[in-house]
């Protein structure tokens, strides 16, 4: 399918000089951007995908970041909060009903992949995330064993064969699958609670069938959000409420970050440059080389609208959010970052 959503621009500096920031406005449907750390911009920077609602039903839509132009390229429901670009970037993979699909960007072409049914009766979750090669989509489920005690799994679809392989078993829910963006042999994974859980982050290589904790440290409250750099060579998570960190893989060099009641980090290619939210609906950028924040947008979030979930693009310079603070949810797109990480109007927390 290939029907036209009415697109309004509109540009509007940010707080941070020299940067604008962009807004795609649809008056026809909410437009999400999918969550940060699912890749859903064309490495060209020419097309985003997001999520449109078309008679109480998420869509897959097309959005041209140069034209403005946005198509809708699905019809028959699609879970793209949670869907994932293949590495070259013209076909986007989500799961509908029990089947891994893929649209073609440039057509609308539709392709039914592989079913995904777990043969230990685990409920899967949203998430499909491509391996760094391309070989296969990481995914999970979860299921509730006679004993009462939660079940998570996360499986490898081989798209060579269609093949949904275990990679790990838990003896708890499992939640935030997700592959490193360079490493085709590590996949990340989480205890998902919807709050404190006794050890939140774990690893896993496929190759092997090991596994093991990142950040084991069961006394802190929270952790949350968990997501590589765009390098894979360091993991950025949530230390709610004191702030973000960043950790190897193998757990060495870790770097705390005071940031009370950030919310989703994004980082940048090597973790030296991190966009966030708040709670509150700031998105603030934070710089390793000067220890400062500097807020790039206040009040990007209505009451009731959706996380902002602000991410680096493709090329390491250009942000995107979903922003609902000024009408309804659409993509925002933050350009003019350059290598400017220092400004005028800094915040030291937010909140």
């Amino acid at each position: 399918m290939m029907q036209s959503v009415v697109i309004e621009r509109r540009s509007r500096p940010s707080r941070m000089p020299g940067v604008e920031i962009e807004d795609y406005l649809s008056p026809e449907t909410d437009l999400v951007c999918p969550y940060f750390h699912q890749r859903f911009v064309t490495p060209d920077l020419r097309f985003l995908v997001c999520e449109g609602t078309f008679g109480g039903v998420k869509e897959v839509v097309r959005l041209d970041l140069v034209s403005g132009e946005a198509v809708r390229l699905t019809d028959g429901g699609a879970i793209v909060h949670v869907g994932d670009l293949n590495p070259a970037g013209d076909r986007f993979f989500f799961l509908r009903g029990s089947w891994v699909w893929s649209v073609e960007l440039a057509t609308g072409s539709e392709e039914r992949i592989a079913e995904a049914i777990p043969a230990d009766g685990s409920a899967m979750l949203g998430f499909v995330h491509f391996a760094a090669d391309g070989s296969f989509l990481a995914m999970g489920g979860n299921r509730t064993h006679a004993s009462g005690v939660k079940l998570g799994r996360v499986y490898a679809l081989r798209l060579d064969t269609g093949r949904l392989d275990t990679l790990v078993e838990r003896p708890f829910q499992i939640g935030h699958v997700q592959c490193s963006p360079a490493d085709p042999d590590l996949v990340m994974y989480c205890h998902e609670t919807g709050g404190a859980s006794p050890q939140r982050i774990w690893l896993v290589r496929p190759s092997e069938g090991v596994s093991w904790p990142l950040y084991p440290d069961p006394g802190h409250p929270w952790i949350t959000h968990e997501t590589f750099t765009r390098d894979g060579k360091q993991v950025v998570f949530i230390r709610n409420p004191e702030g973000m960190a960043l950790v190897q893989p193998d757990n060495r060099d870790f770097l705390p970050i005071a940031l009370p009641r950030a919310w989703h980090p994004g980082p940048n290619q090597d973790g030296s440059l991190v966009v966030f939210d708040s709670h509150d609906g700031y998105v603030g950028l934070w710089s390793a080389a000067t220890g400062r924040t500097n807020l790039l947008a206040p009040g990007e979030l209505a009451a009731g609208g959706p996380h902002l979930h602000p991410c680096f693009l493709p090329d390491n310079r250009t942000l995107a959010w979903t922003a609902s603070g000024n009408g309804r949810p659409h993509p925002a797109i933050a350009r003019g970052l350059g290598t400017q990480t220092d400004a005028s109007r800094r915040v030291s927390h937010v909140g």
